[in-house]
């Protein structure tokens, strides 16, 4: 596709990645970088992300395909405020979706058309230092459009496809469910670890020599942006506490059973977690 005009709002991690990506590949496109940070604006601007850095108004203006990848309370925001063109294609990169999908009928009246995303893949590490142009490849980029009948916009195709990302067609309900199973819950879990790992040690240098593989994979995650991911984590509180309980609920039976030093009870809720990852596993495998 030759010409074509792309803006990205928010050059962290994933708007960086997105526009190392897009410029590696598409070479006809012209790609504009916004961010009020200007130190992350100045990064993504000299590792070569972005063609030129503009205000927002001036992107919305200028661009035909829009990509938001800024918290969820900004992208808003940005959703809510931006004078976008008529026939523009917007879409973006927030952790949970019901909050951006309410914008798909108001934007659709201005003859926008809003198609709320996620790419299922980022670091532990942030900014535009971090990102990478390989960071989406063989990743699910899930997407959820008004309806899953109308093709997607051969723009937005042509980012996905410089990001080697696939393509995962959802609705915002089932998204935010999954989510908070699968993404939010794992990173809450792993500040619970990290943090009696480190109540534990009491200052011991000789107790991390015992953080090996298991400890280290179980709180690599611990190391993310922890305002980003309280914001998401409770503005999908609807749905994540409820997985919270039933972990709360798992760990409770796991300490009555030691308790009890009921071995076979232990053993048993350890069997039923091994037969979920390599069920889990397979499903993986079989996708890619």
């Amino acid at each position: 596709m030759s010409n074509t005009r792309l803006a990205i709002y928010g050059l962290g991690l994933i708007g960086t990645s997105v526009g190392l990506a897009v410029r590696g590949l598409l070479h006809e496109w012209e790609v504009w970088g916004v961010d009020p940070n200007a130190s992350h604006a100045a990064v993504a601007y000299s590792r070569g992300a972005v063609d030129r850095i503009a205000n927002a108004d001036e992107a919305a203006d200028w661009a035909e395909i829009h990509l938001i990848a800024a918290p969820p309370r900004e992208s808003v925001a940005l959703l809510a405020s931006l004078p976008f063109l008529e026939g523009s294609i917007v879409t973006d990169t927030c952790g949970i979706k019901k909050p951006i999908a309410r914008w798909m009928p108001v934007l659709a009246q201005r003859g926008i058309r809003l198609i709320p995303g996620h790419p299922m893949s980022g670091s532990e590490r942030s900014g535009p230092s971090a990102a990478d142009g390989a960071l989406f490849d063989g990743a699910s980029w899930l997407l959820t459009p008004t309806t899953t009948e109308d093709p997607l916009p051969a723009s937005l195709q042509a980012v996905l496809m410089a990001c080697r990302a696939h393509p995962v067609i959802l609705s915002a309900a089932l998204h935010d469910r999954y989510v908070a199973a699968f993404s939010q819950l794992p990173h809450l879990l792993a500040a619970v670890v990290a943090a009696v790992g480190n109540t534990t040690a009491e200052g011991d240098p000789k107790a991390w020599a015992f953080a090996a593989g298991s400890f280290r994979s179980a709180t690599r995650v611990a190391l993310s942006d922890p305002q980003l991911w309280s914001v998401l984590a409770v503005e999908n509180r609807e749905l994540l506490l409820p997985v919270v309980q039933e972990t709360q609920h798992r760990l409770d039976r796991m300490a009555r059973l030691l308790r009890e030093g009921d071995e076979s009870g232990l053993l048993a809720m350890l069997q039923e977690g091994q037969a979920a990852k390599r069920t889990l596993d397979r499903a993986t495998d079989s996708d890619t």
